[in-house]
């Protein structure tokens, strides 16, 4: 009995039954070790240098998330806006415009950089174009005409924007908008109607 036992053994470990196959063989039932996750990149501009790079875009829709790093309700929907850039990536250009940037002159939009990376990398962000401001939040507010972020501005076809979604009036309720529903269904009707 023992003889058929190690006969046994012997057998299996000579077909390879035991234990995965080394990984560089062809027949390797071994997991690839995990990609390193795309590391994000910014781009410094101003209000105008940011609305050249929507009209640089026009033929497509173009969806912005106007965001900041001290803001919770931006860090609690960017992943949605994430999810959103990769559900739509065939139909529309999705970028994120920073303003953390608040006009010192002791700090520059530039000395941020490093803190807004690495909370774009930690939210997954590398498939999206970002964008710091160099122009102060309160004037980029002005020109969006926003009391408060989040706000998410979709752009149609044409450079010009169809919608600021904001939060301003109370428009979305408590919780305000959010990606999955109200800009998906308002990207729907641009997609419909532009084909």
């Amino acid at each position: 009995m023992k003889l058929f036992k190690y006969s046994l053994l012997i057998m299996l470990l000579t077909i390879g039954g035991c234990g995965p196959a080394p990984a560089d063989t062809p027949n390797s039932t071994a997991s690839p070790a995990p990609a390193a996750a795309a590391k994000v990149t910014t781009q410094l501009k101003s209000w105008d240098e940011f609305q050249a790079w929507v009209k640089a875009n026009k033929g497509k829709i173009v969806v912005v998330d106007v965001w900041s790093t001290a803001c919770g309700e931006c860090i609690k929907e960017f992943p949605n806006f994430v999810a959103f850039s990769a559900k739509y990536k065939d139909n529309v250009v999705c970028g994120s415009l920073n303003i953390d940037y608040y006009g010192s002159k002791k700090e520059t939009a530039e000395s941020g950089v490093t803190r807004i990376e690495e909370r774009l990398n930690k939210l997954k962000a590398a498939s999206i174009a970002n964008f710091i401001s160099t122009t102060p939040d309160e004037d980029v507010m002005s020109e969006i005409d926003s009391a408060s972020i989040p706000v998410s501005l979709v752009y149609g076809t044409d450079g010009k924007l169809a919608k600021s979604f904001n939060n301003d009036a109370g428009e979305f309720g408590k919780n305000g908008f959010n990606y999955a529903e109200d800009i998906s269904d308002y990207v729907d009707s641009l997609i419909a109607a532009a084909k």
